[in-house]
């Protein structure tokens, strides 16, 4: 019923030509398709289910009708997302990089798409317990999921140390990899302006060398980043004091 809507949405160009069939719509209090069912799993009756259930087939018929409302909500905004960018490069008069290019392309993975919409935990958490290998994979610009997560400040922290569990689909080894743009979930952790906490802790734990590794897009080492927060800097030259010898 959700997916015949949004078709139905964007024939009638709800939101706009590029609206993905009304998705981003608000009402009046500000809710969006997405955020709706998002509150219908974390509010629910079914909630202990998206807590601990891995396997999809065992969920309950309600919760399995409130995940699916889900994935083809989050598919729709996915999609959208990519053909605002492609037509805004249309109209740019600079051609399509070949980052766009790829990004256009990119292949739907609902851990990534989940985090990078900012979904709450508790739908992050499920989409990683039923999908743990996604953890360690890399779309099309070579960024794992955690480096969706680090890079922007207002994901919360227990999504960031959840990506990092192995006992909950997590994947450490994740904090090593560099992206294309020559980055690691660390660099976008301190360019976002998180402080030095518990999560920033928990990523230096994951891989204490990206802390003598330069960002390949600035050319700086991860305490330099921080120089908009001195207790950061400090913090991040105190784990690795060699490096100003």
């Amino acid at each position: 019923v959700v997916e015949l809507l949004i078709e139905a949405g964007s024939k009638q160009n709800l939101g706009g030509r590029n609206g993905g069939g009304g998705v981003f719509l608000e009402t009046a209090q500000g809710i969006t398709a997405l955020s709706a069912v998002c509150c219908t799993i974390t509010g629910g009756a079914e909630v202990d289910e998206f807590r601990s259930i891995s396997e999809p087939a065992l969920l309950s018929r309600r919760a399995q009708i409130k995940w699916g409302k889900l994935e083809a909500i989050v598919r729709a905004a996915m999609s959208t997302r990519e053909e605002r960018k492609r037509n805004w490069q249309w109209r740019s008069p600079t051609k399509l990089n070949d980052v766009d290019q790829r990004e256009s392309e990119q292949e739907f993975r609902i851990v990534h798409s989940v985090i990078s919409l900012n979904c709450p935990f508790l739908v992050v958490s499920h989409a990683l317990r039923t999908h743990p290998s996604q953890s360690a994979e890399q779309d099309v610009l070579g960024r794992p999921a955690l480096s969706l997560a680090t890079c922007r400040g207002d994901t919360p922290g227990s999504i960031i140390r959840l990506l990092l569990d192995e006992t909950e689909g997590g994947y450490p080894g994740a904090a090593s990899i560099v992206d294309h743009f020559g980055r690691l979930p660390l660099h976008y952790a301190v360019q976002s302006g998180r402080s030095y906490d518990g999560t920033m802790k928990a990523l230096i734990h994951a891989s204490p060398q990206a802390l003598e590794t330069k960002d390949g897009n600035l050319g700086l080492y991860p305490f330099m980043m921080a120089s908009h927060d001195v207790d950061l800097a400090y913090n991040l030259l105190r784990e690795s004091p060699w490096l100003i010898r």
